[in-house]
Formats: structure tokens, C-alpha cells, sequence
């Protein structure tokens, strides 16, 4: 490709769902905005992932997931455990740009739940 002059090149995707927060990670009641994020815990030499739904106002966890690996299906157990337990509607549930909040499964799960998806 060198000798060619040629370079590799990336498409970037869209992001799934708009920034609807811009960054303000505040709420002035419960139930309006909701973070959702993964953490990973190193045991020994494997990892257990923990997915979460968090109320950004009381801290609430509304829903979890816990696997030992980092698909999709992870979020998407964490959101359908709110949908099974709170059944919301209209509320923000913002993520980072990971490629699981991102994938096709968990904003469509996203959106049959009731949740209004941001991603920044």
C-alpha cells in the first residue's frame, strides 16, 4: 500500500442516540435521568463484568447484570431487569460510546422498554 500511496481509512458510525444531557449529570428529582455504565472486576485470571442502571439522582441501582464476558447481552439483561421491575416511560438513560450501549440490540431493547436512549 506504501508503494502504491495508498493509506487505510475508517468509517465512522454514527452514534445510535443523540447527546440529550450535554454532560449535565444533574437532576433535580428522581427518575428522570438514568446512567447507565460497566465495570469489570479482575478475579485471578478471568473477569466479572457488572452492568448497571443507575438513578442519577438517589444513586438507586434500577437494574443490573452481572457475566463473565463484555456482549451485548449484558446491557440489554441490565435494561430488561428495569423494564421488568419499574416499567419506565419517557425517562433518559445516558451511556458512553461503548459498543455495547451502541449496538443495534441494546437501543432497540432501549426503546421497547420505554427509555429515551443518550449516548455521549
Amino acid at each position: 500500500m506504501r508503494i502504491a500511496g495508498l493509506q487505510g481509512g475508517t468509517v465512522r458510525r454514527p452514534a445510535v442516540f443523540e447527546d440529550h444531557i450535554t454532560r449535565q449529570f444533574v437532576t433535580n428529582a428522581p427518575d428522570r435521568l438514568w446512567g447507565m455504565a460497566i465495570m469489570q472486576d479482575r478475579t485471578g485470571e478471568a473477569g466479572v463484568y457488572f452492568a448497571a442502571v443507575i438513578d442519577v439522582f438517589s444513586h438507586r441501582y434500577m437494574g443490573w447484570s452481572v457475566a463473565d464476558h463484555l456482549q451485548t447481552e449484558l446491557v440489554v439483561d441490565a435494561i430488561d431487569m428495569v423494564r421488568l421491575r419499574w416499567k419506565p416511560s419517557g425517562r433518559i438513560a445516558h451511556s458512553d460510546r461503548g459498543s455495547q450501549f451502541a449496538s443495534w440490540l441494546s437501543g432497540h431493547r432501549l426503546c421497547e422498554t420505554g427509555l429515551v436512549g443518550s449516548i455521549g
